[in-house]
């Protein structure tokens, strides 16, 4: 799943907030490999760095299945030519049977876009003894 046309222009610390889905059928599944490029409008658009998700190894796991909110991943993301860390990403992975996938119980999906900016007036008072 490609999303080029949703770049952000000369963010060094990009947020995006967005959910993807996908279906799989377990065992099986492939590793999620997760990319992050640089866009470039001229040229080619270069590759910041990957990570790759075991998927399966999440699934089969007893104690991964059994926390009903999944923990959230600070996963690095590295180019093939350096073994330095080139940024990361946050994310958390939750897989779930095909009925209940579309409800998640509550009826909709997660609410994970960022707090609106709220204007405010900062105040300090200086005593001088």
């Amino acid at each position: 799943m490609s999303k080029r046309d949703e770049y952000l222009l000369d963010d060094p610390n990009p947020q995006f907030f967005q959910v993807f889905e996908f279906n799989g059928k377990f065992p099986g599944v492939s590793p999620l490999e997760i990319e992050a490029w640089d866009y470039d409008d001229l040229f080619e658009d270069d590759l910041i760095g990957k990570t790759i998700v075991d998927l399966d190894d999440r699934f089969f796991c007893p104690e991964w299945r059994n926390i009903r909110d999944k923990p959230i991943e600070y996963r690095e993301l590295y180019h093939p030519s350096t073994s330095l860390a080139q940024g990361n990403i946050i994310c958390w992975v939750d897989i779930l049977e095909q009925s209940k996938a579309g409800n998640r119980g509550s009826g909709k999906l997660w609410d994970i876009a960022p707090e609106p900016i709220k204007d405010y007036e900062l105040r300090l008072c200086v005593l001088s003894i």
